[in-house]
């Protein structure tokens, strides 16, 4: 029996940040369960490439030279759809899956298909209800669409037991904190806490956070895919950033706050950097055995293996080859036209990522 095949595709993979690691955490759940993963990308360098690597996931470039068929699950986050070759070859299994996942919510690089998407996708994954609610405004089949929650790999889950004692040691994980959480920062280490900064502009860039850092920590600042990190470890989190938040996650704020995807948005309340650092000293202890205390079934939505085993479930029960064929074909000329719109927005994006490339690297210094 041939191995099975899992190609997952992005428009850029080179900073440790959000989508990227949405991919690479879905590469290493897939080949735990038997799958020879590849990764498409625009262009791939940096941190996340090295990442790839230690997982021994290969990179891929180019689309136009990607036989979809010759995989059992594709899991596109960017409009590469249109661009692969559908046809008939030898080494093309009886059935692909595919999967749609929609992570950023004003890219234009990752709003839905139009022709393609609707037609092709078994699962349409958005990280929160927002996000469902928008893909389903912009014409995908609600039927497909599937809360995923950016789900936590296993290695983050913890036991509930005893609640952390005191907030020792804050980790604020952000690429873009705002001017307020950074001027609390100070506040905070005058007051004897130990704080660090990961992401752009911090102390800690480049470099994956990982389960083991959370257990060295007493909460976790943050916004978007590391709660769900914090939540699995029983890990208290502080949601707040770019668009302000409702702050410590607890009884009252969770479900609204899961809602909008942990960004923030659920309250868009804005705090000064004296009410900032109030409310993280204040507020621990509650935090704290509230995350200890979660009952495991609320935990479930946020397990990666639960959505994975979820997905691979439809990969028997998928369409075939020749019906996929059939119905590409019945799309055109119309899908022609969205084909020649994402290949010159892939072109595009490819050269304006390589010219920055080119002029990060002959930069002085």
């Amino acid at each position: 029996m041939r191995q099975r095949r899992a190609l997952l595709a992005t428009a850029h993979f080179a900073h440790v940040a959000g989508s990227e690691l949405v991919l690479l955490e879905a590469a290493e759940a897939l080949a735990a369960r038997g799958f020879a993963c590849e990764i498409l990308s625009c262009l791939a360098e940096g941190p996340m490439a090295a990442l790839a690597a230690a997982a021994g996931v290969p990179l891929r470039h180019g689309p136009a030279a990607i036989r979809a068929f010759d995989y059992d699950l594709l899991w596109l986050q960017h409009r590469f759809e249109t661009l692969f070759d559908y046809r008939p070859e030898p080494e093309a299994r009886e059935r692909s899956l595919f999967v749609f996942a929609h992570l950023d919510r004003s890219w234009d690089f990752a709003q839905p298909g139009v022709l393609a998407e609707p037609f092709l996708a078994d699962a349409i994954l958005v990280p929160s209800e927002e996000g469902e609610a928008q893909v389903i405004a912009a014409g995908l089949p609600a039927e497909k669409v599937m809360v995923f929650r950016n789900a936590a790999p296993p290695g983050f889950a913890r036991p509930a037991g005893a609640p952390r004692r005191a907030l020792r040691r804050l980790l604020v994980v952000s690429n873009h904190a705002p001017p307020e959480v950074l001027a609390a920062l100070p506040l905070l280490r005058a007051a004897g806490l130990e704080v660090v900064h990961w992401g752009l502009g911090g102390e800690v860039v480049g470099q994956r956070l990982t389960a083991a850092d959370l257990d060295a920590a007493d909460a976790v600042l943050s916004i978007g895919k590391t709660v769900p990190y914090a939540l699995r470890a029983r890990l208290p989190a502080f949601v707040y950033d770019h668009f302000g938040g409702p702050g410590w996650l607890d009884a009252r704020t969770l479900h609204s706050a899961a809602r909008h995807h942990f960004s923030g948005r659920c309250c868009a309340r804005p705090l000064a950097p004296e009410a900032l650092a109030a409310e993280l000293l204040e507020g621990f202890p509650a935090a704290a055995a509230f995350a200890a205390a979660l009952p495991e079934a609320a935990l479930a939505p946020f397990a990666l293996e639960r959505v994975m085993d979820a997905l691979l479930a439809g990969l028997e029960t998928a369409p075939t080859a020749e019906a996929r064929r059939a119905g590409l074909a019945a799309l055109e000329p119309q899908l022609s036209a969205e084909r020649h719109l994402a290949a010159a927005a892939a072109h595009y994006y490819s050269e304006w990522l390589w010219q920055r490339r080119l002029i990060a690297a002959s930069a002085p210094g």
